[in-house]
């Protein structure tokens, strides 16, 4: 489409026609960077495919001392450096057959740290990948897997119930808990990919004791407001695989906040888990100001039942040979998935974090089993956000005097905690296949963690102790940390249906592209990740309301900062309106804070929400058709070659 696009304007004959002596030298100036780096790509492919795969290890570094090895790895070629002969020379050959750094830091931490730091193999022909990223279609590069509900053509939930995450869900009675008009086949398909789906990283219960109660209307571990809640969530990620579920939605809203608003007076555990799911709903849906009603609520009746009063002394032994009761699993799960819950708004929102850890044993652990849809990353997670929650209360503050007030040898052993942690990641999956989507989502988290923990010290010319190598500076590593964040984006919207129907992932399109535009001046690719993040928001706004908003929110950034001309956002916003846009952009309104790098407008209101409506009533609202947009560079990356 994009192309049709461009050739309509050429046809046009406007920007060729009165093209002035500058306008015609810049054309001749982008055609040869253009010119430039396809053939740098077809020279890095080309001299790829010459070397024997088996040479492609890390062993490469025993063939040279160690100095010499990080000073060749120091070397940065830039495109205009490079010569056009039709071989590689023998640096870019040396280059080719070990792991891309951009410096020797890079390397050590790839080295020393292999499950933080992975090795970041090219992906293979430049065009296919950017085509399937630079677009709201599926991913041709993995199958159209719809696991746990029906094809669309087909009635919901009349087909593949044998693909249910617990075969029990086959007999679900959905009319016993809720009066809105959903099929026992609708909601077992909602429920099952709401587990497999957003329950691995959020964990906000104990998925089997709520299945065992649901299946037999006991009361124990489940709740009526719980399944509405759960519901009302899970339909958002339904809403991608059948439209008709946006409204069921609200029915589920509107239930779930009528039996919270019978029972509010009784504080009970399982009441926190529903008033959790409904404030995630909230946030993801586009309707912010609810999820933080729903996000106070829970905090409070956690409080009242000594969700934040962590006591290390009173810790259970649990073991294989000693597991946990059903009430301390379901107490246990439920005060996890809430840590995580406050953690996360703690670190993206800016709220106070929680008051203390809990001392109730970690989903995951031994004597603490899971389903096997989960794996165990809800357990690294809850780790995780340990540290993340220390990084919250060490930087709390204004945020502009962090690197005065917080000493650098505390900041330097929070990271080095963070790559301890890490060493306990899944790196891999039984058969080298790829990990699970929950493992993906844990390392973006991670990596923003990491640079938000460097963030306030770049620039302040200092040096990281603990690493051997020269130039160990906290900009380093959090270019490490976003060249990883690079990778994680690409690889999950290529390879993982989840990039579509879970919005877990997305602090990391977030990051990216903050980052992109800040460093725009030095990062020749910027505009590729920064329209694969902003496309990234696309094919995650069927199903939740929020992500056109981020759309939004980064299109703005961009004309804002002079990064994309009007017309190409106009152009880009109607294309989400093409789409499928479902949600009115009036009556949604998020609380992400969308502008964390680009410093010339730090001073403005960077919400979501504010960016968005600035966005609508300036650019979009612009209808001066004498405008055509002559982007020629931004053409190339939505049509690639």
């Amino acid at each position: 489409m994009a192309s049709k696009n461009a050739a309509k304007r050429t046809s046009a004959g406007s920007p060729g026609a009165s093209a002035g002596p500058s306008e015609k030298k810049r054309r001749v100036e982008n055609q040869a960077l253009r010119d430039e780096v396809i053939h740098l790509r077809r020279l890095l492919e080309q001299s790829r495919a010459d070397i024997d795969p088996n040479s492609r290890t890390l062993s490469t570094s025993s063939a040279a001392s160690s100095r010499q090895f990080f000073d060749l790895l120091g070397e940065v070629v830039q495109p205009a450096s490079l010569t056009r002969s039709a071989s590689p020379s023998y640096h870019e050959t040396v280059r080719a057959t070990i792991p891309y750094t951009q410096s020797a830091l890079e390397f050590e931490l790839m080295c020393k740290h292999p499950n933080a730091y992975h090795i970041l193999e090219p992906h293979g022909p430049s065009e296919p990948v950017a085509n399937a990223l630079l677009t709201f279609a599926e991913s041709p590069f993995r199958a159209r897997v719809r696991s746990t509900i029906n094809q669309i053509s087909q009635p919901p939930g009349l087909q593949q119930r044998n693909a249910l995450c617990d075969v029990g869900l086959r007999d679900l009675q959905i009319s016993y808990w809720t009066v809105v008009p959903v099929s026992n086949d609708t909601a077992a398909s909602i429920i099952s990919l709401y587990l497999e789906n957003m329950h691995p990283v959020l964990g906000t219960f104990d998925a089997d004791l709520f299945l065992g109660d649901l299946l037999n209307h006991k009361l124990r571990f489940c709740s009526p407001f719980l399944v509405n809640a759960v519901l009302y969530f899970g339909c958002q990620a339904y809403t991608f695989f059948d439209s008709t579920a946006a409204g069921l939605a609200w029915q589920l809203y509107d239930e779930a906040n009528k039996l919270w608003e019978a029972d509010k007076s009784t504080d009970s555990i399982l009441h926190v888990a529903a008033l959790v799911n409904m404030a995630y709903a909230g946030s993801s849906n586009g309707h912010d100001k609810d999820g933080m009603k729903y996000l106070k609520l829970a905090r409070k009746m956690a409080d009242r039942l000594g969700l934040e009063d962590g006591d290390p002394d009173a810790a259970l032994d649990v073991s294989e040979t000693n597991p946990v009761s059903d009430d301390i699993r379901s107490r246990a799960h439920i005060a996890w998935g809430y840590f995580i819950f406050t953690c996360g708004y703690a670190f993206y929102y800016d709220h106070p974090p929680t008051k203390s850890t809990s001392s109730l044993p970690i989903p995951g652990s031994p004597g603490f089993k899971l389903p096997s849809y989960m794996g165990s990353t809800i357990n690294h997670i809850c780790k995780f956000w340990l540290l993340g929650r220390e990084i919250v209360i060490l930087y709390a503050g204004a945020s502009n005097s962090i690197a005065e007030r917080v000493p650098l040898a505390a900041m330097e052993s929070k990271y080095q905690q963070l790559l301890a942690l890490a060493e306990n990641f899944a790196t891999k999956s039984p058969q080298g296949a790829r990990v699970p989507h929950h493992t993906a989502i844990l390392h973006v988290w991670y990596h923003t963690a990491i640079v938000t923990l460097m963030r306030p010290w770049s620039g302040k010319n200092v040096v990281l102790r603990t690493f051997d190598s020269t130039g160990s500076h906290p900009e380093s590593i959090s270019a490490a940390s976003l060249r990883q964040l690079k990778r994680l984006i690409i690889e999950i919207r290529l390879y993982y249906s989840q990039a579509t129907y879970n919005i877990q992932w997305h602090p990391g399109l977030l990051f990216i592209a903050n980052a992109v535009l800040a460093n725009s001046a030095n990062d020749p690719e910027w505009q590729f990740y920064f329209m694969a993040c902003l496309y990234g928001y696309g094919v995650l706004s069927t199903a939740y309301p929020d992500a056109s908003l981020c759309f939004k929110g980064l299109l703005a950034l961009a004309v804002e900062s002079g990064k994309m001309p009007a017309s190409r956002a106009r152009f880009l916003a109607q294309e989400l309106s093409r789409h499928g846009e479902q949600h009115d952009p009036t009556k949604s309104y998020s609380g992400i804070q969308m502008n964390l790098d680009v410093g010339e407008l730090k001073e403005r209101p960077g919400t979501v929400e504010e960016l968005a409506s600035r966005l609508e009533s300036t650019v979009l609202a612009e209808t001066d058709d004498a405008e055509v947009e002559d982007d020629a560079l931004f053409d190339d990356l939505i049509n690639f070659g």
